[in-house]
């Protein structure tokens, strides 16, 4: 297999570098300073990073090859190997035969097709053994006494209190478990799902009974069942205002989870088990509590209580606890320990997903959200990993992509360790027994489009420049630019892919009708699907806005994309006018951001508004238009 590079071939040493950056070596020495053993190699290179190539679909060459060959027989007594290829022979035995071939290739098939390996490989082999028990069979029966010795010889605290079992996602990951086990009680809640999300159409995906096989893992999706069901208490005018107030406090759990499902339906019921401790779980174990988070969570219930009923009274109520809250975390905030709890920035979070619903002025939920990017980096990406952490930075991560774009800035979630976070909650995800490509590409998505701030920045502060100045470095962000919009239509592709799969595997199971209807998925995966677009448009604007030469095939994938231009004026958006941000900006009238989260925009919590923007990644939150 050949292909031609012509430049290669008139480029100098110096050419080749200024592109691949200057080679990175380290001396390779012995801790106790003794001389390396014959064989070893005395310095180490790093491998070229060309982060600026534009990965094109037309230029894909992949190549397979089969590496150190030898006859049967005549086998080394040690295999080098990649962590993510390992073969399980050498794991529980120590020779080998023709089979490693035959689990290599399977392997690199499966990549050339996903662009992604079957398995995670995370340093520890019982972690790449159970992902290979989830996704082919069983081990033979010689291998199980070594399995569960391995098992016993696991690094990880598995110690539960007496009477206590871990749940599904904490017994497959090896780590404690951080959540209250309670009886679950399953029930057949589809017709009254359908009822109130106004489904008519049939199912188009099952799910796998609840109930485990023998041996098989335990399956995340029967932790907990959150349904919607209807509250009754007392709201007219014959009841008086404090009793209507009380009755909703009561019943804080349960209208919370109906806030929730309203609100953000998809969003919620396909993540619900990605975390250890879900929204629904942490305030069910925080009754009769008065802290500034549940007066946030009060004014939240209170707020959607008062939608659910049209009722003023409650709506007013709610705004007292609005500020009731606001004083109370003050409190909290003044002292960094306290600050650092996820009693601070769940209030915040809380407060400021109520700000979006009733927008006290234009941009208040973005003073909010600047105060949870603070708290977050204050905490540092740790904090985020386990516990309810993580379910408080996967609900509002798509927000702050929002906050970044309307206000000119970069994301600070595309900085290396907050990367290194969402990397490794995608690899504890990937370690589930029900875990698939599906949930990997979102995540890989996302880390895509939380770059897309940081582009516009860099586009905008280019615009910017004088002539010659911009001459020399639009090559560079145009290239840019360009590899991560070829990086998120490959991402487009894959996803369509994945969920064809998932689709095509639910349908050959019994089906069930749980906590997670075929509704959900669908709806969720509309709505990543609809934030890449959204994530292509605006990078298509980004390069448009550099290079004018690409205005006819940019305007027709435009079209494609959304059935509309690239481009668009003020003028036809009739009387509706956009705010430039930020408003101190030189370029301001050439690449607009307009903001969706406005007086003018906002939708009561009854609907799924919420769910749009988070599905998205944060994308139908703004609108980006390019004015000639």
């Amino acid at each position: 297999m050949a292909f031609s590079c012509t430049h290669l071939s008139h480029a100098s040493e110096n050419e080749l570098f200024e592109v691949l950056g200057t080679p990175e070596i380290e001396l390779l020495v012995r801790v106790d300073g003794a001389p390396l053993q014959n064989g070893l190699p005395t310095q180490r290179v790093k491998a070229a990073e060309w982060v600026e190539w534009v990965d094109e679909d037309d230029e894909e060459i992949r190549s397979l090859d089969v590496g150190e060959s030898f006859l049967q027989g005549e086998e080394p007594k040690v295999l080098a190997q990649l962590g993510t290829l390992r073969v399980p022979e050498t794991i529980f035995t120590d020779s080998f035969d023709y089979c490693i071939d035959l689990w290599r290739v399977g392997c690199m098939i499966y990549s050339f097709v996903f662009t992604t390996y079957p398995f995670w490989y995370l340093g520890e082999d019982e972690g790449l053994v159970f992902q290979m028990i989830g996704r082919v069979e069983s081990l033979p029966a010689e291998w199980q006494p070594k399995w569960k010795s391995m098992q016993m010889r696991s690094s990880h605290d598995l110690t539960m209190e007496k009477g206590e079992t871990p749940c599904a996602r904490c017994k497959s990951l090896n780590t404690p478990c951080l959540r209250q086990i309670r009886a679950i009680e399953f029930r057949d809640q589809g017709p009254a799902l359908r009822q109130k999300y106004r489904s008519t159409s049939q199912p188009s995906s099952r799910l796998s009974p609840v109930l485990d096989r023998e041996g098989d893992p335990p399956l995340r999706s029967i932790r907990s069942n959150v349904q919607y069901l209807p509250v009754a208490f007392p709201i007219n005018e014959k009841v008086s205002h404090a009793l209507s107030v009380t009755a909703v406090s009561s019943l804080q759990t349960q209208v919370f989870t109906n806030f929730v499902l309203s609100a953000f339906p998809c969003y919620f019921k396909c993540t619900e088990t990605q975390v250890p401790v879900n929204w629904v779980e942490y305030v069910e174990n925080r009754r009769g509590t008065n802290s500034c988070f549940d007066w946030a969570l009060r004014a939240c219930t209170t707020s959607f209580a008062g939608a659910v009923h049209s009722d003023q009274r409650l709506l007013k109520e709610a705004r007292v606890m609005y500020i009731q809250s606001l004083r109370s975390l003050g409190g909290l905030l003044s002292d960094v320990s306290t600050a650092k709890s996820d009693e601070a920035l769940a209030t915040a979070i809380t407060l400021a997903v109520y700000e979006k619903h009733h927008c006290t002025d234009a941009d208040s939920w973005l003073k909010h959200a600047s105060g949870i990017r603070t708290l977050m980096k204050l905490r540092g990406p740790s904090a985020h990993l386990h516990g309810f952490g993580c379910a408080m930075y996967v609900a509002y991560r798509g927000f702050l992509v929002t906050a970044a774009l309307i206000s000119g800035e970069e994301c600070f979630l595309q900085e290396p360790e907050w990367q290194a976070l969402n990397e490794e909650i995608a690899a504890n995800n990937a370690k589930l027994p029900d875990s698939s490509l599906y949930t990997d590409v979102v995540e890989r998505g996302f880390l895509e489009v939380l770059k897309i701030p940081g582009h516009v920045k860099q586009v905008r502060k280019l615009l910017s420049l004088s002539s010659e100045e911009r001459a020399r470095r639009q090559p560079g962000v145009l290239r840019s630019v360009q590899a991560a919009r070829a990086a998120l239509r490959g991402i487009s592709t894959e996803f369509g892919i994945s969920v064809s799969m998932r689709r095509a595997g639910q349908d050959a199971r019994q089906s069930f009708i749980g906590p997670s209807p075929h509704f959900f998925l669908d709806g969720y995966s509309t709505l990543f699907a609809s934030g890449v677009r959204s994530g292509l448009l605006i990078l298509n604007q980004l390069v448009l806005a550099i290079d004018r030469t690409q205005r006819a095939s940019l305007e027709l994938e435009c079209q494609l994309l959304s059935g509309d231009s690239c481009s668009s004026s003020a003028s036809s958006e009739g009387s509706v006018i956009r705010p430039l941000t930020p408003p101190d900006s030189p370029l301001a009238p050439q690449l607009v951001v307009e903001s969706l989260i406005t007086p003018s925009y906002r939708k009561p919590p009854t609907t799924d508004w919420m769910d749009h923007i988070a599905g998205t990644m944060g994308m139908d939150g703004v609108r980006v238009s390019l004015l000639e």
